[in-house]
């Protein structure tokens, strides 16, 4: 029992050594704002959604101030069923103004499957800024279909 609880912690130290080396030449190769952007980019367009959050957690570390890794990254997180997370993202890329009505449009879609009273208010953002965004349009009167057969049923 001792042999394999011993074999055990150096598997686990090992995984955790080649992780943290990795990670160290990660952030090596992407030494400058740019290159790591495009590698995030890179990563994000081929769907590699898993390396290009981390890519954008290091561009967010470096200047969090810009929306674009926050929308991204909050792309990402969605496409990975992580919502809570990909809302708040999409949050900051609202509060940066990056991508306003498409932040919005995202943050309805994923309220739409939990909350469509919320769902409408985001759809009804995106609707302020393009008025014609059939997209926002649809999605609205889908939710707002929705709010109205729950209410019947209360009755």
């Amino acid at each position: 029992m001792k042999i394999y609880f011993n074999t055990c912690l150096i598997v686990l130290l090992l995984l955790m050594i080649g992780t943290s080396a990795c990670n160290q030449k990660r952030t090596v190769n992407a030494s400058s704002k740019e290159q790591t952007l495009k590698e995030a980019n890179t990563l994000y367009y081929n769907r590699d959604f898993k390396s290009a959050i981390v890519l954008f957690d290091m561009l967010v570390d470096m200047d969090s101030l810009n929306g674009e890794p926050f929308y991204k990254r909050a792309y990402c997180k969605a496409q990975m069923f992580d919502y809570e997370s990909a809302k708040k993202d999409y949050l900051k890329a609202v509060e940066f103004n990056y991508r306003i009505a498409d932040a919005y449009l995202s943050l309805g879609i994923l309220e739409g499957t939990y909350n469509d009273s919320l769902a409408v208010k985001y759809f009804d953002h995106v609707l302020r800024i393009d008025s014609s965004n059939r997209q926002a349009k649809a999605l609205r009167i889908g939710a707002i279909m929705r709010l109205k057969f729950l209410q019947s049923r209360k009755v």
